[in-house]
């Protein structure tokens, strides 16, 4: 029994357009499965197209130079569509891997910087209960002390080392850095002065800072200014009950910092003039990279005006 030939009923010049037919399938290999699928594609396309639609069929047999040109082609088109979607798959994958990766080194890097604010905490916390207990046994060594001048000086330097455990209880981490925020260390500052000098005396402290970031080296200089200009104030500028103000103030004025501290008290007087504490008031606005200048005018009036430090910059 002899059985017939089938016949798709394609010409020669038919054959071309049939094997591109084979395209989308090389496509969707290449992005389906594993990596050479489309290349896999390709060849089996080239088989199943050469056996199917070129005559004779179901044959591997090529008699005619055209035919093996279209052949060709189509192997060219289906093996660059392969290789561009393989070139395609493997920037995908390594796009895919480095997210992978970056995610892993943020997630690494999220938890070093939650150690690393532990460990600033927890060292602040440290510095500051050492420096308050230092504080309270140099203030109780001066309560004990007959002598007036002997017990001002430990008062001073009491008062100086409560100025760096305010700095160390405010610090906190800003862009990797640690910084405090000028507005709530100086009011916290003059408030804790307030509370411990002024007594009931008919005396206020007005604080107008503007929002400033300190790092710690700046904050301890400015501090220590502050304290021992409040300090020279209630001393000297308000003498029996007579009331006053002291007003505090941080501002940006043509790109510089200035610190103010002024009183409406009785202005400088002899005890005040040449005094060791304007000669430490000095030297700190040297340290800030500026100059301190005292006015007396309806009160006492101490201004400093110093650079402000670029991003990252700290002046020691």
């Amino acid at each position: 029994m002899a059985f017939a030939t089938p016949s798709f009923g394609v010409d020669d010049e038919e054959s071309l357009p049939l094997y591109l037919m084979f395209v989308p399938a090389v496509i969707i290999s290449s992005f389906a499965f594993d990596r050479g699928s489309g290349f896999v594609a390709v060849g089996l396309s080239s088989v199943l197209g050469l056996y199917f639609f070129v005559e004779p069929h179901q044959s591997f047999g090529l008699h005619h130079a055209g035919e093996a040109i279209r052949l060709i082609v189509f192997v060219i088109v289906g093996t660059l569509t392969a290789a561009i979607i393989e070139a395609l798959r493997v920037t995908v994958d390594e796009l895919d891997e480095t997210r992978r990766l970056l995610a892993a080194d943020y997630v690494h890097l999220s938890a070093a910087d939650q150690q690393k604010d532990l460990l600033l905490s927890d060292l602040n916390h440290r510095v500051k209960n050492h420096l308050q207990s230092l504080v309270s046994l140099i203030s109780m060594s001066a309560r004990k002390l007959a002598d007036p001048e002997a017990r001002d000086v430990l008062e001073a330097a009491s008062s100086r080392l409560s100025v760096l455990g305010r700095v160390y209880d405010r610090l906190h981490m800003n862009q990797s850095e640690a910084v405090l925020d000028a507005q709530d260390f100086i009011s916290s500052l003059c408030v804790d002065m307030k509370g411990s000098l002024l007594e009931l005396q008919p005396i206020s402290i007005r604080v107008d800072v503007e929002p400033v970031s300190l790092d710690p080296n700046r904050a301890v200089t400015i501090g220590l200014i502050i304290n021992e200009l409040v300090t020279n104030s209630l001393k000297y500028a308000f003498p029996g009950d007579r009331e006053g103000e002291i007003t505090v103030s941080l501002g940006r004025i043509d790109g510089s910092l200035c610190l103010t501290v002024a009183d409406d008290g009785i202005g400088m007087g002899g005890a005040r003039e040449g005094a060791s504490g304007q000669r430490l008031v000095r030297a700190l606005a040297r340290q800030l990279g500026g100059q301190a200048e005292w006015a007396s005018n309806s009160g006492t009036r101490v201004h400093i005006k110093f650079p402000e430090p670029d991003q990252g910059q700290h002046i020691i």
